[in-house]
């Protein structure tokens, strides 16, 4: 869409903009929904030759989460999403790769243009009308793809099909299974290892791109859990995860420990307060060890869109 509603923090006062006229240091965190009885979030896209389109795009406005649009709202079309469903089957049914792309602000860093000669575009260039792009806006939205890729697998195809499927972001190209932690132990080990330098046979540098997000399944300390009950619909601003075990599990060895920091917005409290959450963002290794008994995965997050509560 190339209009949207700026809603003024002052007063509350609402007035349309057109995309030439968004300025980044007044609107942005500002917008909402063309359409006046519509309260979807919106927020601006640079134009440019991003995930291997053939064209350049032009600047627009796109929604945080379609499912906030309102029923019959102008500038949404509901049937959207029975549509990717419908040609992620086909995709699947033909044998094809599925590429997500991380259409999101997981970092400081977003909608950089991506160069002839990233990964995204070898990738793309090297399995070239063989492979299906989904778009994904919140780990909700990853989620409910794997269910929907899950669910899928009874397709005659006779594969594993998360095992053709790979995650874009920025230029860069990541493997599902590698992009997708959620509490795999191993996992974790293998990328605390990579992200400290040290070498490690069960990875690849296209496969554990230091600067990747990843999407892993966060365990609140009973600490955490309390600061959620007590803040109520507040939140708070980080939240501490339960350790991981890093060596053959004698007393000597080093724990690893786990924190969540939000950059913009307090953490939800029934976020916190939950048994676990899923939460997406760019794993960072602590340089210098408050107590060299433990070593700390630091993930870094800038808006709700990156977590979702866990299912029991």
């Amino acid at each position: 869409m190339f209009e949207a509603r700026y809603v003024s923090p002052e007063d509350g006062s609402a007035k349309t903009i057109r995309i030439e006229d968004y300025n980044e240091k007044r609107h942005e965190g500002h917008l909402l929904c063309a359409d006046d009885c519509c309260n979807a979030r919106v927020h601006f896209r640079n134009g440019g030759l991003t995930h291997g389109a053939a064209k350049p795009r032009s600047s627009h406005f796109c929604s945080y989460n379609n499912r906030d649009h309102r029923e019959g709202c102008t500038h949404h079309n509901p049937d959207m999403e029975e549509r990717n469903l419908q040609n992620l089957q086909e995709a699947v049914r033909a044998g094809k790769r599925i590429l997500i792309n991380l259409n999101l602000k997981v970092s400081e860093v977003f909608n950089r243009a991506v160069r002839p000669d990233s990964p995204y575009e070898k990738f793309c260039a090297q399995f070239s009308g063989n492979y299906h792009t989904i778009s994904a806006k919140s780990v909700n939205d990853i989620l409910r793809i794997r269910e929907m890729l899950l669910d899928a697998s009874d397709l005659e195809v006779g594969q594993d099909i998360l095992a053709r499927t790979y995650v874009g972001h920025c230029g860069q190209v990541c493997p599902f299974k590698d992009f997708f932690i959620d509490a795999d132990g191993s996992k974790l080990k293998t990328l605390f290892n990579v992200l400290r330098g040290a070498p490690d046979s069960a990875h690849t540098a296209w496969s554990y791109a230091p600067n990747f997000p990843r999407i892993f399944r966060f365990m609140p300390t009973k600490k955490t859990q309390e600061q959620g009950r007590q803040n109520g619909a507040q939140g708070w601003w980080y939240m501490n995860g339960t350790h991981c075990k890093m060596g053959q599990g004698t007393s000597f060895d080093p724990v690893l420990l786990q924190e969540v920091k939000s950059l913009n917005t307090a953490i939800r409290g029934d976020i916190l307060r939950n048994a676990s959450a899923y939460v997406m963002g760019v794993p960072a290794v602590e340089r210098q060890p408050r107590n060299s008994t433990f070593r700390v995965l630091a993930w870094r997050i800038t808006n709700e869109d990156q977590y979702a509560a866990a299912p029991v």
